[in-house]
Formats: C-alpha cells, structure tokens, sequence
C-alpha cells in the first residue's frame, strides 16, 4: 500500500466531498466529529499516549493479522478509550479538514524522522510505523465509508 500517497492525494480528494450537512449511513457522528476523531487518532500515535491495552494477551497476534489484512473494520467497532483524554478542536469543517491533513503530514514527518516509532494501540498493541500506518489507513477508510466518501 503506497500510504503516503493515499494520506496527501486519496485523503484531500475525498475531503473536498465532504459537506458540514453529510449524513453517516450507521452511527450518530456528524461530520464534525467524525474529522475531529480522526484527527484525534493520528496524534495519539505520534504523541505516543499510553494506552491500556485491552485485548488479551494472547489474542493480539489473532487482532494484529485482522489489522495487516484488507478486511475493513465493522460498523459500530468501539473507539478505545484513549481517544477521550484528548482534547476536541473547534471549528468550521473547512478547518477541521486542514487540522486532520496537518495532523497527516505530521505523522509522515514524523515517521520518517523516527522510523523505530512504536506506540501502543489498545486492540493491537504495540504497533511500529508500518502498522500505524496501516492502522490509519483503516480507520480513515471506515469512516470516509460511513460518510459515503468512498
């Protein structure tokens, strides 16, 4: 999977479909939230937040497989916890749009700054670049679908 261009070509694309008005086909995010959620799970990763794993032990080879695979996440998957204890950002969609891409390249940067990154991921454990990567990829992908972006 070439990521970085699906994170700075795919990714804008698709945004600029994106209305303050467009409705999710499951769940009750609104659009709003759904780029501020987004937001919120790149920096989590690149700010290395600890995050209490949840998976068993001995299931986060079963969990990681799912995540390297091509097999997208189900509607209604839960967030992890992690994602409340950072702060939401306010604004017009315009700007969520530019905090998300700017919160992308910060990641891309990042990585390539520090390609021995890990941070953990409380379904998949600890994950390095690659698998954050992938992560993002997914998580981005599930709602873009969910806004019917893709």
């Amino acid at each position: 999977m070439p990521y970085e261009s699906y994170f700075m070509i795919d990714v804008p694309s698709m945004l600029k479909r994106l209305e303050s008005d467009t409705q999710p086909q499951w769940g009750s995010m609104t659009a709003y939230e759904m780029l501020d959620h987004l937001r919120k799970g790149v920096d989590i990763c690149v700010l290395q937040l600890p995050s209490e794993i949840i998976t068993p032990q001995e299931m986060l080879p079963k969990y990681k497989d799912f995540l390297m695979s091509d097999k997208p996440f189900r509607p209604g998957s839960a967030k992890p916890p992690v994602f409340d204890e950072v702060a939401a950002l306010e604004g017009d969609l315009e700007m969520l749009k530019v905090n998300l891409m700017k919160s992308l390249v910060n990641m891309m940067v990042h990585f390539e700054k520090y390609p021995d990154h890990r941070a953990e991921h409380a379904y998949f454990g600890e994950l390095n670049t690659q698998e954050w990567l992938q992560m993002h990829y997914k998580h981005i992908q599930h709602h873009f679908t969910q806004f019917g972006l893709t």
